[in-house]
């Protein structure tokens, strides 16, 4: 089939997220990333390869709360970042609070206000 004057790309490497909402692609312009949600902001600056969400699991299985709140702030994850805020113990709070650097404050705020808009558990959340 002819080209029809449309550049050629290749696609070296192409990866869905683990939530089927996005996903991005190594091509040969670059790399691309997709989504259905118009919110989502892709911002490498701050990811490395440790940072997932099995690191995420792993933290709070070993009963690390803030390494594992810190890990899902840092993927910018809503669904992981309350699983982290359920998780922390309310003895816990000030120690998970103080370790918390300022970047993630705003994030963390935004999701604990969405929690309290929406959550059964307010009583829960309050302690």
């Amino acid at each position: 089939m002819p080209n029809r004057g449309r550049s050629v790309i290749r696609t070296k490497c192409l990866r869905i997220a683990p939530t089927g909402r996005s996903f991005s692609a190594a091509m040969t312009e670059g790399v691309l990333v997709y989504s259905i949600d118009k919110s989502f902001i892709f911002d490498p600056s701050d990811l490395d390869i440790d940072v997932t969400p099995e690191a995420v699991d792993a933290a709070l299985k070993e009963d690390q709360p803030s390494r594992a709140l810190i890990l899902s702030l840092r993927l910018k994850e809503d669904s992981l970042i309350k699983k982290c805020i359920f998780a922390v113990g309310p003895v816990d709070i000030p120690d998970v609070a103080s370790s918390i650097p300022h970047r993630y404050m705003q994030r963390l705020i935004e999701a604990l206000a969405e929690l309290l808009e929406s959550c059964p558990h307010l009583e829960f959340i309050l302690r």
